[in-house]
C-alpha cells in the first residue's frame, strides 16, 4: 500500500529520522507514523523498503 509521498518530496518519516540524526541520535528504535484519520496509516513505500526493513536489520 502506498500513500502520497511524491519522488521530488521527503515524506515525514525521512525527516524525523534526520531530525533525530542530526540532533545526535544514532540508534533509533521505534517509528510511529501517527494521524488523526480513524483508519490505520501506513508509511511510504521507500520507507518500507528501506527505512524501516534497515530498522529490523541493525538493532540487536
Amino acid at each position: 500500500m502506498e500513500n502520497s509521498s511524491l519522488g521530488l518530496t521527503v515524506c515525514a518519516e525521512s525527516v524525523s529520522i534526520f531530525n533525530a540524526i542530526s540532533n545526535g541520535e544514532r540508534k533509533i528504535k521505534t517509528i510511529v507514523p501517527t494521524s488523526n484519520l480513524d483508519k490505520p496509516i501506513h508509511p511510504c513505500g521507500a520507507c518500507i523498503v528501506g527505512v524501516f526493513y534497515d530498522l529490523t536489520r541493525n538493532n540487536d
